[in-house]
């Protein structure tokens, strides 16, 4: 990318002489450093692993249409910088324990995308504090979370989920949420409660729109679909890794 925006800069030099040049010599390194601050970026995403998300009611079960678009946002955004990271958190964490920190590394992504395991107790506020001190110390200029609600939540968990939300806000971090499923009901609270802002996003999906498309609004960005032979190779990577020697 540097070497694109030098080259850039090389050939507008050698053109524009006199008093133009200034002018487009800032413009130009004004785009190029646009260009290079948008495609850097760290996201941590949380998944809604609830007893809900068995529910196979958006074409497959909740949680592995969470998964398919988890890994394509991998893919795409990993591709794009390497400087890029994602991250990974579930909702439920009494039986998914572990998190995964922003990280350039898929395989560490897809392993732990394969080890989640449904929980009783989901808590969206709890959720949103542990993404954002998993981006305190990133230092690439975008950052956001992106979080999944399907599941019914009672109004402490809820106001704690916006009250957390709006303080992520606050430290310029995209938040954009997806909800889906009985979370739908909370549609209107989440965007009556929290500001407008534009870096706040809340998308609802019923269970006859597509995943991606919902996401894609929700984080500001077109997510594409990976490659199927792609998507076959990882899920058999992940299935020979999760079986034990014999």
């Amino acid at each position: 990318m540097f070497c694109i925006c030098g080259a850039i800069l090389q050939w507008f030099s050698s053109f524009w002489e006199g008093v133009f040049f200034p002018m487009y010599f800032y413009g130009i390194v004004f785009i190029c450093l646009f260009i290079c601050r948008a495609m850097k970026s760290d996201l941590m995403v949380i998944l809604d692993n609830s007893l809900y998300s068995i529910n196979k009611d958006y074409t497959k079960e909740r949680l592995q249409c969470q998964l398919d678009v988890v890994k394509n946002i991998t893919e795409q955004r990993l591709n794009e910088s390497a400087e890029s990271t994602v991250g990974v958190m579930t909702l439920g964490r009494s039986k998914t324990i572990k998190i995964v920190s922003p990280t350039s590394n898929k395989n560490t992504i897809y392993s732990y995308l394969h080890s989640i395991q449904r929980d009783e107790d989901i808590h969206g506020g709890n959720a949103m504090l542990i993404s954002r001190m998993a981006l305190k110390y990133r230092t690439n200029p975008r950052q956001s979370i992106l979080l999944f609600l399907g599941s019914p939540i009672d109004d402490d968990n809820l106001m704690l989920t916006i009250e957390s939300i709006e303080e992520t806000l606050s430290n310029n971090i995209f938040v954009g949420v997806v909800l889906f499923g009985e979370a739908l009901e909370h549609y209107t609270l989440f965007k009556s409660a929290i500001t407008e802002s534009t870096d706040f996003s809340c998308i609802p999906i019923e269970p006859n729109q597509s995943f991606m498309e919902g996401v894609s609004t929700a984080l500001k960005e077109t997510v594409e679909e990976i490659d199927p032979e792609l998507e076959l190779a990882i899920r058999r990577s992940l299935e020979d890794a999760s079986t034990p020697n014999q």
